[in-house]
């Protein structure tokens, strides 16, 4: 089996390091039993060096999950230390910036149950600032009570100075008041917890009994290609709209509704034990998606292999030729996607500097490159960007037009950022 980038298929090894690495049982059946169907080396930015990503199959109940995977001591450390981690993404909360597009849709799903009764108590799990809080009350949700649960103590200040409720813990803390909320959201956390079981059962106690949660997950069936990945060390639990479903009703939400407007990337959920006393009707009954989940882990093997060798071409043939040209070259991200590079090129030959919008990062060196602001693209004599981002690309394109003018050179890693390769995948659900 490879041990490079991209990713292999099919593997059974079970050969690895037990002081980084641990075996855990299928997260929703128990089952020791499994099937490795990827495998791939992930960079983490720490001590912790290149580790092993081996997405297995349960044999019993198909959920697919991390396996072998790092343990949790070394998740932590991850989480501290790196500066490659989920929680250390700059998100611009410009209305013009992904994210708060990206809440107004969520926002809107959610808002046409919400609607339906004339008030109640709402809490987002894992809130950050408040974004996805602000895009609920911008539906004019009179009546409805918003707050937040976030562990993290500088976000979790900036969403109570919007004049939210939030309470400073983790999910399962202390401090919450069972069943206080008709209403809960929980986005891009359940696929880094240990025991999805356990948080959404604790999420049930928080719930009144005809309450209602919405979980969103990345959708395994619609893998993105990147230079990241989509199979990572963080993300440890991988669903598919039949395996969420699924869980959902053992849960005891019995009644579930997938968000009909999502174009596959993100796998967004409302369950409830009554969802007509919130004016929707329930999904007819899902067939399981098993034997699917195995044939898109082989496709995107596949594909990441040909994504790979196509953006090794693309990025050396601009980096030629703007070396041919004498150009000074910055490359804009300071996070998981110019790491991966290095996998590939010698940034430290072809480019002079790194940019980020993220005023925490800037000042500091990256992969042995200064990081700077946009803002400093003139003065450095910039005069050629390569954007290394997937997810911003488009608001990072125009940042660097904005600052650096007409005559800079702009090249992309990504044809199509929100690729979700559907056709090579079988298509809509």
């Amino acid at each position: 089996m490879s041990t490079g980038q991209n990713g292999t298929l099919g593997g059974r090894h079970e050969e690895f390091d037990p002081d980084l690495y641990e075996v855990p049982s299928c997260p929703i059946c128990g089952s020791e039993r499994r099937t490795a169907l990827y495998e791939s080396q992930k960079r983490t930015g720490t001590d912790l060096g290149d580790v092993r990503v081996t997405v297995s199959q349960c044999d019993n109940c198909g959920f697919l999950y991390n396996a072998p995977r790092v343990s949790e001591a070394a998740l932590r450390v991850y989480y501290q230390t790196s500066k490659l981690a989920s929680g250390q993404v700059y998100r611009d909360e410009s209305a013009q910036g992904y994210y708060p597009k990206l809440n107004a849709h969520r926002a809107g799903f959610l808002a046409k149950f919400l609607r339906h009764r004339s008030g109640g108590k709402f809490l987002d799990i894992g809130c950050g600032v408040g974004g996805f809080l602000d895009a609920v009350k911008d539906h004019g949700l009179n009546g409805w009570e918003l707050c937040g649960l976030e562990p993290s103590e500088h976000a979790h200040a900036q969403a109570r100075a919007k004049g939210y409720e939030v309470y400073n813990a983790p999910l399962g803390g202390e401090g919450l008041p069972e069943q206080g909320f008709d209403a809960i959201s929980m986005i891009s956390v359940l696929e880094h917890m240990t025991d999805p079981k356990w948080a959404l059962d604790s999420i049930r106690k928080l719930l009144k009994p005809d309450g209602l949660v919405m979980i969103e997950v990345p959708n395994t069936l619609y893998p993105q290609l990147s230079l990241s990945g989509f199979f990572s060390l963080e993300h440890i639990q991988h669903f598919t709209p039949y395996s969420l479903t699924e869980l959902f009703k053992t849960i005891g939400w019995g009644e579930v509704q997938n968000d009909p407007g999502e174009n596959g990337h993100a796998l967004r959920l409302i369950g409830s034990t009554d969802l007509a006393s919130w004016g929707q009707a329930a999904d007819a009954p899902m067939a399981s998606d098993r034997e699917r989940s195995v044939e898109v882990l082989r496709k995107y093997a596949e594909q990441e292999t040909r994504f790979l060798d196509m953006l090794n071409r693309r990025v050396k043939q601009s980096f030629d030729d703007w070396h041919a040209k004498g150009k000074t070259i910055g490359i804009y991200g300071a996070g998981v996607h110019t790491a991966a590079l290095t996998s590939y090129f010698d940034l430290l030959r072809h480019a002079s500097f790194i940019l980020d919008g993220d005023v925490k990062k800037q000042g500091d060196v990256f992969m042995g490159l200064p990081v700077h602001a946009p803002e400093d693209i003139p003065k450095l004599g910039i005069d050629a960007v390569l954007v290394s981002s997937q997810r911003f690309q488009d608001e990072i394109e125009r940042k660097v037009r904005e600052v650096g003018g007409p005559d800079v050179s702009i090249a992309v890693c990504y044809d199509d950022p929100n690729n979700t390769l559907a056709e090579a995948f079988g298509g809509e659900d």
